[in-house]
Formats: structure tokens, sequence, C-alpha cells
């Protein structure tokens, strides 16, 4: 049996910070697969997650102390009685996409995918500058903080992750002209959820 001083609020920012690291790791890989999959005719671009962290402490408290709470950790071939030992269970779950967020961004849905090549978001530019307008520059000024998503129809969605940023619309009109349509405001949270796509994008597009 151990006597030791025990520190149980770094011990769970010790825990939270693997996870997002672990996480962080698991988001770098699905980025590598899903750009590997994407010439393969049967392989599927796919995300990897920890969806669940379970953990059990076992402990004994011997006393307090002005730094802290003194515990007694029992091995598993230790004996305590029931009356000395307590326990901490927790669970670190990850949480669901918030809602507001879902209904917005049509990247969540099936057949729909992020534009991952310089090509493909110069000809995307190109369009923007035939629709023209103040919403076009608005998109040209800030180009390196828009994320591009293509949907089954050829369409697309332009995500402005920057200060006043918007989601717009690129599509063409009844006449067959490109048009940009402003769909809603993008949030502070939503910026924060896809500010890491936006530094990697600039990573591997720094002029653009």
């Amino acid at each position: 049996m151990a006597e030791s001083q025990f520190d149980i609020q770094g011990f769970f920012d010790q825990v939270t910070r693997a996870v997002i690291q672990t996480q962080r790791q698991l988001d770098d890989e699905s980025e590598k697969y899903s750009k590997d999959a994407a010439g393969k005719p049967f392989a599927r671009p796919t995300t990897f997650q920890l969806p669940k962290l379970n953990a059990n402490i076992s402990f004994a408290l011997s006393g307090s102390t002005q730094d802290g709470i003194k515990l007694l950790f029992y091995s598993k071939g230790s004996e305590a009685t029931e009356s000395q030992k307590q326990h901490i269970n927790f669970e670190i779950t990850a949480a669901p996409t918030p809602p507001e967020l879902t209904a917005q961004l049509p990247s969540l849905a099936l057949n729909l995918r992020f534009l991952s090549s310089k090509k493909e978001r110069d000809d995307v530019r190109a369009v923007v500058e035939r629709a023209g307008g103040a919403t076009a520059e608005t998109v040209k000024d800030n180009w390196k903080h828009i994320l591009i998503i293509r949907n089954a129809m050829a369409d697309f969605t332009l995500l402005g992750v920057f200060e006043n940023g918007s989601i717009w619309s690129l599509a063409p009109d009844a006449n067959g002209d490109p048009k940009l349509t402003r769909k809603a405001a993008m949030s502070a949270a939503h910026r924060e959820i896809l500010d890491p796509i936006v530094k990697r994008q600039v990573v591997l597009f720094p002029n653009g």
C-alpha cells in the first residue's frame, strides 16, 4: 500500500490533455486517410474518433494537510475495509456537434466534401470572380480563410472562417450565371470549430 499526496485537479487536467492530444492525432490520421481514399474507387473518406473514456480510481482518506488531502492507493492485492475505500468513477465522452451547426453546415451530410486541392480552389475562385459584387470581393479578400464544400449537384457552400464571416451558397441562377448568396452568419463558436481546418489549409496553400 502506497501513501502519497495526490493533486486530483492536476490528474484530471492531465487526462483531459491526453484525450485532446489523442483526438488530434486521430484527426491528422483521418485527414491522411481521406486524402488517400479520394483516388480509390472503393475507398470512402472517413473520420476516426475517440468516442469515450471510462476510468475508476480507488483510494482511502488518511487525513488532510494544508496542501491537500493525503490519499492511500491500493494495489490489486492490497486489503482494505469497505469503510476506508473511496471511489471516483468518471467518463469522458465526445460531445455531438451542436444542433445549430449541424443545420448550417451541409458538410456534415453524406456525399459532400471539402475541396482540398489548389486547382479545385482556383476553379471556384474563378467562379466567384464571375459572380461579382461586394460579397464576391469580401470572399476574395479573405480567401485563405474560406473553406469550400461541394455537393453532389456540383454546387458549393463557402464558409467564411473570419471575423464577420458568413456561410454562402455559390450556385447558378435562373440564367445559368453564378450567384453568391448569403445563408447565415459565421458565429464565434462556428469559427472555433473550423479554425483548425483553416490553419491546415493555410499551410497547404500559403499563397491562397
